[in-house]
This record gives C-alpha cells, sequence and structure tokens, in this order.
C-alpha cells in the first residue's frame, strides 16, 4: 500500500495503525469490474479466545484479492474493546487499536472463536449496536454471530452462527432466522459458523464487489474445487410447515430423541409409526438429505455434547446415556463428527473457565 493512499484515506488527523495487505504488484489481472479506486478498510474486531483459523480464513481472501488484481484495494485494521492486545484462544496475543478510533470502514467483521469461550460483554455489544451504521456491511464471524444477535443486528436476517449455539439463539432471539448453511450473507449482514466457511463468506463479499471470476480466481488461489458449499456436522432440522405436512418423519424424529439410551433399529423405528423402512428411508433422504442411522447417531452426538458442556459425567457414563457401549465407542464417532475427542474438548473448555 502506497504511502500517498495512507495519507489521503486518513487526511487530517494522525494515521492510524493500517495493516498492508499488499500483493505483487503488476502480476494481478484487468478483467474484473472496479467499485471504485478508493482504499476500502476491512476492521477486524477481535474477541477474547478468537480462532486464529477463523482469523486467517477472513484476512487471506483479502490480502489475495490486492495479489490478484495486481492493486492495494483493501487495509485490515485490527481492534479490540478496552484492550490494546487480544489473546486467542490458541494462546498467541495480536496487538490492536482502541475500537473508538475508527470511523468508518467498508466491513466490520467480528472475530470469535469456540463457543466455549464467549462470555456477553455488554459495552461491547453496546459498541457495536450504535457504529455498526459506519460500515457497509457487518459479519459475525463464529461466536461473532452471538455478539450481532446480542446488538439486534440479525432481527429478520437469516444467519448462520456455529451450531450448538441454535437453542440459545432460539430461545433468546426468536427474530433471527437460523440457517442451516455454513454461511450467509443477508442483505448488508453476514455470518459463518467459522472455520473454513468463513473463507468461503469472503471470497462471496469480495466477488460481491468484483465479479463472479474472482470468485473463480480465489478459488483457484486455494486450490479448493467450490465456493460456498455448505459442511454439516449438524444436523439438518425441519422447518413448521414440513413437520406439519410429513407427520410421519416428525413421529420417528421424536421417537429418536426419545430413545438415546438404547437406540431403536431403522426398522422398530419403521414399524412404531406404520411404514416400511424403504418409506422411512426416502422421507429421510428428501427432506433431511440423510439416512435414519446417520440421523439418529447426530442426535446422540449432541445430546454427549451438551452433557459433555453441562455436567460432570465421566466420558464413559456419557457414552452409556448417549447409546454407545464404550467409551472409546463414543470417541470414535465424536472425533469424526466434530474433529477432537470428549475429553480433548472438555480440556479446551476448561482453558476458559
Amino acid at each position: 500500500m502506497s504511502d500517498s493512499k495512507t495519507q489521503d484515506a486518513n487526511s487530517g488527523s494522525e494515521a492510524p495503525r493500517v495493516v498492508p495487505v499488499s500483493g505483487t504488484a503488476g502480476k494481478g489481472r484487468s478483467d474484473f469490474p472496479m467499485v471504485s479506486g478508493e482504499l476500502r478498510q476491512y476492521v477486524v474486531l477481535l474477541l477474547p479466545g478468537f480462532s486464529n483459523l477463523v482469523l486467517g480464513s477472513a484476512t487471506a481472501p483479502i490480502m489475495a484479492t490486492n495479489s490478484i488484481l495486481g492493486e492495494d484495494l483493501y487495509c485490515l485494521r485490527y481492534v479490540g474493546f478496552e484492550t490494546s492486545r487480544v489473546q486467542a484462544e490458541a494462546g498467541n496475543w495480536i496487538e490492536v487499536e482502541a475500537v473508538d478510533t475508527i470511523e468508518k470502514g467498508h466491513a466490520l467483521l467480528i472475530c470469535g472463536g469456540s463457543p466455549v469461550s464467549y462470555q456477553s460483554h455488554p459495552d461491547l455489544v453496546a459498541w457495536v449496536r450504535a457504529n455498526a451504521y459506519r460500515f457497509n456491511t457487518v459479519a459475525g464471524l463464529a461466536t461473532g454471530g452471538l455478539v450481532m444477535a446480542e446488538a439486534g443486528l440479525l432481527v429478520n436476517h437469516r444467519a448462520a452462527i456455529h451450531w450448538w449455539n441454535d437453542a440459545f439463539l432460539f430461545d433468546q432471539f426468536p427474530n433471527v432466522r437460523i440457517v442451516e448453511d455454513s454461511f450467509v450473507v443477508d442483505r448488508n449482514r453476514a455470518s459463518s459458523r467459522g472455520g473454513t466457511s468463513t473463507m468461503d463468506m469472503m471470497t462471496f463479499l469480495l466477488a460481491r464487489d468484483h465479479g463472479a471470476e474472482l470468485a473463480e480466481s480465489l478459488a483457484q488461489h486455494f486450490i479448493r474445487a467450490r465456493i460456498g458449499g455448505t459442511t454439516k456436522t449438524h444436523r439438518k432440522l425441519l422447518t413448521d410447515q414440513q413437520n406439519t405436512e410429513q407427520p410421519k418423519l416428525q413421529s420417528a424424529i421424536e421417537l429418536m430423541e426419545a430413545n438415546i439410551e438404547e437406540p431403536l433399529s431403522t426398522d422398530d423405528l419403521a414399524g412404531h409409526i406404520g411404514i416400511s423402512r424403504r418409506q422411512l428411508e426416502r422421507l429421510f433422504k428428501k427432506y433431511l438429505d440423510s439416512v435414519p442411522s446417520k440421523y439418529y447417531q447426530q442426535i446422540r452426538l449432541e445430546r454427549a455434547r451438551n452433557l459433555l458442556h453441562q455436567s460432570s459425567l465421566s466420558i464413559m457414563e456419557i457414552a452409556l446415556q448417549c447409546g454407545y457401549s464404550s467409551g472409546a465407542h463414543l470417541s470414535t464417532s465424536y472425533r469424526n463428527n466434530y474433529g477432537m475427542t470428549p475429553s480433548e474438548e472438555r480440556r479446551r473448555k476448561a482453558q476458559f473457565q
């Protein structure tokens, strides 16, 4: 980023801490539509316990866009609330500016992490609520979406937030429309469930500025086969309309939820609701994009995860309550679904208590 651009963007005041995200000048492409030549500022608000993976997934596409376009169109500013540095979930620290140094920006990215590290901060929420108008777009990354919800920024908006916050959001924010996608952009509000879905969301936002060809170039840059796909480690839920129109399917799900400690077979489920196994499998495939056995396991794993965070039961006790024959059996299924074992997740949670 050239000195002249920095001075022009901040004339009349002392230059703030701006992080250049330069690409390789002269090697970019010139066939992307440009909205303007103005330097666009992404303000990254780091929450305590933020995820390095989420942060990197948000900032890497911005840096790559400058490289692809051969011009420094975007810059980054890192801010924190009432602190000069913020500690990540992994233990490292990042120096930040105070939020009150920000006058406006192209977008505000509220960068969070795992729900186990999230703590509501009323003053921070109030700042976000009062200053959202200063940004063209406000985006919540992982638990950053909870800050947006608390600030009232997601009322009557669709939102994608880390799945195990869904029940909390349904109760506390009934006007927020939770969806199962890995990320959502709804008008000038955006949200991602975290992880690499944040990269997909950022690619979408940048392509909105510069066109679909940029999305393809970013996909090639990161050697990704598909941008914007939904990765689902959480189960799909029936809509209210489907609950009414598909009573057999709803009954099957209710049976699953009522029989977790001693799971029923698919044949038993079908028999209880009065249809054939094949008919039941067709219903799950059509409306839930799953098979009964896999959907049942996700319900059991959700229960295990809730017990893991809300009780002091041993892993073995949780396994037995959720229909697993041993702690090892639960650990294998849990790791395959969530990327870590129950013991690893419990240790991770303890670090932030």
